[in-house]
Order: structure tokens, then sequence, then C-alpha cells
């Protein structure tokens, strides 16, 4: 290895770390914008990527794919979660470049498998991230991003078989208000739309 590949390696590392920053920014800026609808982030922690431990035998492993920041309805410690995150590496059948997205499920528990459902629109076939809110289905789901043990998750722990989720191209959202208008306020409209169809059903 020369000098000079040694050089760009280093320039490599120092760009994807400044990809980061610019993703811990935009997730952070979620806090605000969803405490409008009585969201707080998980306590403990503001960004979370599920493989803490790498193998040294998948090297694919160790880039992070995507990065969350979940929420939750202030003082309720279980049920619906709200998410916030950035997929960098999503399959190409669903985008050539990063996304964007927010999600909403309703889960019977909350095992690290969470994380990972909530980016379920980048696992299903025919949503593609075109800023329209759809509603994913575990018969929905292709296993070149997610594997069978996610869909296999998402059946066990995903209540009413559905998470609603909203994405965008990544680079459409250079600020917080991007992020609102693209992404947050879409599905929390849908969310209220759905929740106003419940009630009328049920009365």
């Amino acid at each position: 290895m020369s000098n000079e590949t040694g050089a760009s390696i280093v320039e490599t590392f120092r760009y994807v770390r400044s990809i980061h920053r610019n993703v811990s920014r935009l997730l952070m800026s979620a806090d605000v914008l969803l405490s409008e609808y009585g969201l707080l982030p998980y306590e403990g922690w503001s960004a979370s990527y599920p493989l803490t431990t790498f193998r040294a035998t998948a090297p694919d492993e160790w880039l992070a794919e995507y990065f969350i920041r979940q929420f939750r309805v202030r003082g309720k410690k279980d049920g619906g979660i709200v998410t916030v995150g950035v997929v960098l590496m999503p399959p190409e059948r669903f985008s050539e470049v990063p996304v964007c997205f927010a999600s909403s499920m309703a889960v019977r528990r909350e095992p690290n498998a969470v994380y990972t459902l909530s980016a379920s629109q980048v696992a299903a076939r025919g949503h593609p991230p075109d800023g329209v809110v759809r509603t994913v289905h575990a018969g929905d789901l292709e296993t070149d991003w997610f594997t069978s043990a996610d869909v296999a998750s998402f059946k066990e722990l995903i209540i009413d078989d559905r998470v609603t989720s909203v994405a965008v191209p990544l680079m459409t959202v250079n600020s917080s208000v991007e992020l609102e208008s693209l992404v947050i306020k879409p599905l929390m409209r849908q969310l209220a739309a759905d929740s106003a169809a419940l009630g009328s059903t049920g009365s």
C-alpha cells in the first residue's frame, strides 16, 4: 500500500465522519419538531444502529447502513413508536441514493428488532421513496435488505401488521425545514387521519 493510497483512506474516513455529523444534526433536529405532537426521544441514546459487535468474517457489516432516532408519546412506556431515520445504503431496487424516512408502528414488545423494523419501507416492494405516505405489511417485505428473521420479527411484533412510513431522497432534506415539510408533517397528518377514521368507525 502506497502513502498516496493511505492518504486517500484517511480522507475517505474523514468524509464519512462528516456525513455522520450531518446525519446526527438532522436526527437531533427531529426532537423539537416531534415534541409539538407530544413525542419524546427514548432516554439514554441519540441515534442507533443495531449491530454494536462486528464479526471479523463479515466486513460488509462494519459500515453502518442506517441510523435512527425513536420517539414515543410522553408518559407512555409501551405501544406506539415513531421513528426518524436515514438509510445511507438502501438496496438498489429501492433507491440509488440515500433516503430519509419517518415511520410509525405499534409493537407488542420492544426487542432490538424494532430498530430494523422501523425502516420496513426500505425492504418493501412497491413502496418507493417518493414522499407518499405508505402502509407496509409483512407480505410486502423482501429479503434483499431484510433477513428472513427480520420478516419473522415483523409478523411477531408489529400490531395489526402495519408500519406507516414515508421516505424521500436524503439530498432533498437539507435542514429541519425540509425534514418537517417532506417527512414529519406528511406522516403525522396520515396518523391523525387514521385515528379519526378509526374513531368514526368505533362510534
